[in-house]
């Protein structure tokens, strides 16, 4: 007989079906679609005879699992906060689904209902990033927990999404905002985000072992790879980054390059500089960009200083190449290109 009840003010219904003593759930949308899935359960009740006794899997105990596979497996940690949120989406206030549900009952109605969620309270690619997180997860379940290998994440439709072009800063612009960086250590990471390309954690996780100014080159430091993997790639320096650093190095305060004074005065690593570059664009009088863009602004001034798509490539690092041999003849002469392509009439640091 379906059930009709209440669960954080929502009302749920779901078919209930007891044979030889074990009893099985299943959320539906209405009591007719109830009543027809409990007639299919009496009609072959197979499921009520197991050869052995199984633990039920329920929601939480999956997303916990999932999430601690991940930390081992050592991905950034943006990308776990990333997932972490989408099981916070699944759980959220108004959800049908509650910790100890079993993951069993998340069917692509249940799954369509939690992106729709997201969608409605935030936007499409919020949505979507749900989905691509929680699909994941799913097919991690299927391989170590024997999740079904129906994914009803994957089975729900994307959302149409609005995507605005990210705003690139013109030259003039970034020399506004390094102008109006009020430390030199500020000024060099800045300067270091455009003569790199690097990403926002390869420089704040940049070590002073990984500053060869011998040899005018960075070692930076990469998880954007398949499964999470580490990836270490040198990076030339170009003359003024160069001199920069060699300043910057006189008066290390402590392991890493770049790094801030708690309350207690002591020195730690960047993790976030969530209103950083924002100040500084609201004090230059320009247009907001965020660290990413920066790495646009490198790209596009490389490819307009004449270096080689292959060489733009390898200063980006999308792609990791197959051996150290084959990357560092990648690399031939940029150091040399870059000394060109930011010159000093153009970019006068």
């Amino acid at each position: 007989m379906p059930v009709e009840t209440t669960k954080r003010g929502k009302k749920v219904i779901y078919g209930k079906v007891t044979v030889n003593g074990r009893t099985r759930t299943m959320i539906c949308a209405t009591k007719k679609e109830a009543k027809l899935w409990e007639d299919k359960m009496r009609a072959n009740p197979e499921w009520a005879h197991p050869k052995e006794e199984s633990t039920i899997l329920t929601t939480l105990s999956w997303a916990s699992q999932y999430l601690d596979a991940m930390r081992l497996r050592g991905i950034a940690d943006s990308t776990y906060d990333e997932k972490r949120d989408a099981f916070a989406t699944l759980f959220a206030e108004g959800s049908e689904v509650l910790h100890d549900t079993p993951v069993e009952m998340i069917t692509v109605r249940v799954a369509y209902d939690c992106l729709k969620a997201r969608r409605q309270t935030g936007s499409g690619y919020a949505a979507n990033k749900v989905r691509k997180n929680l699909s994941a997860a799913w097919k991690w379940g299927t391989k170590y927990l024997g999740l079904a290998k129906d994914n009803p994440f994957a089975e729900v439709e994307k959302f149409p999404e609005v995507r605005k072009p990210r705003y690139v800063p013109s030259v003039e612009d970034f020399m506004a905002v390094y102008s109006a960086a009020l430390t030199a250590q500020d000024q060099l990471m800045l300067l270091a985000f455009l003569d790199t390309a690097a990403r926002k954690s390869e420089l704040f996780n940049l070590r002073w072992e990984d500053v060869d100014l011998a040899n005018a080159r960075l070692l930076l430091r990469t998880k954007k790879r398949s499964g999470g993997n580490l990836e270490l790639d040198w990076i030339p320096m170009s003359k003024r980054l160069l001199a920069m650093m060699r300043e910057h190095a006189r008066s290390p305060l402590g392991e890493y390059v770049f790094m801030w004074f708690d309350m207690a005065g002591q020195p730690r690593p960047y993790k976030h500089r969530l209103h950083w570059l924002r100040t500084l664009c609201r004090r230059a009088g320009v247009k907001a960009f965020d660290i990413h863009a920066i790495r646009h602004l490198s790209a596009t001034l490389q490819v307009k200083g004449g270096l080689s798509l292959m060489a733009v490539q390898g200063m980006l690092r999308h792609r990791s190449a197959t051996t150290t041999n084959r990357y560092l003849h990648q690399l031939t002469g940029v150091q040399a290109a870059l000394d060109t392509v930011f010159r000093q009439e153009e970019l006068p640091i």
